[in-house]
C-alpha cells in the first residue's frame, strides 16, 4: 500500500522508506526500483554494509548513541546517506547533548524532537559548504 501511495502521489522519487523490518523494504524496492530506502538499526551489526548492500539501500538510520566517526566514514564510501534518529521525546533527556557530536562524525541527517535546539546549534557551528 505504501509503495502504490507514493506512486499515486508522484512521490517515489521524493521519500526514503525506511524499516526495522528489512525483507519490507526490501519488498517495496522490488515493487519500485526507484524507490529509495533504508535500514534501520538499534544497534547496528558488525556486517552492516554487506547487510546495506544486499538490501540495496541507499540509506542507513542508526540511533543516536551507536553513531562512530567510523561508521559513517564506511557509509560514505559505500556511497550510503547517513541518518540518526533519536527515541521518543518521553525517553530522552539531553538530546541537544548529542547533536554536536553526531555533527562531528560527520552524519548527513539528524532526525530530532527538538529542532529548533538543532537549528540554534548549526548556526554558531562553522560547517563546511557540500
Amino acid at each position: 500500500p505504501v509503495v502504490k501511495m507514493l506512486q499515486s502521489l508522484g512521490m517515489v522519487e521524493k521519500v526514503t522508506v525506511s524499516s526495522f523490518t528489512w525483507s519490507l523494504v526490501e519488498e517495496a524496492k522490488a515493487l519500485e526500483p526507484d524507490l529509495h530506502i533504508a535500514l534501520l538499526f538499534v544497534e547496528p551489526p558488525a556486517d552492516t554494509m554487506e547487510h546495506a548492500l544486499k538490501y540495496n539501500a541507499s540509506e542507513l538510520h542508526f540511533r543516536y548513541d551507536t553513531v562512530t566517526k567510523e561508521l559513517v566514514a564506511d557509509a560514505h564510501r559505500h556511497g550510503l546517506t547517513t541518518m540518526a534518529w533519536f527515541r521518543s521525546p518521553h525517553s530522552m533527556k539531553n538530546e541537544e547533548s548529542y547533536f554536536f557530536q553526531l555533527i562531528e562524525a560527520g552524519i548527513d541527517v539528524i532526525c530530532t524532537n527538538q529542532p529548533d535546539a538543532l537549528a540554534e546549534l548549526k548556526q554558531t557551528l562553522v560547517l563546511p559548504k557540500l
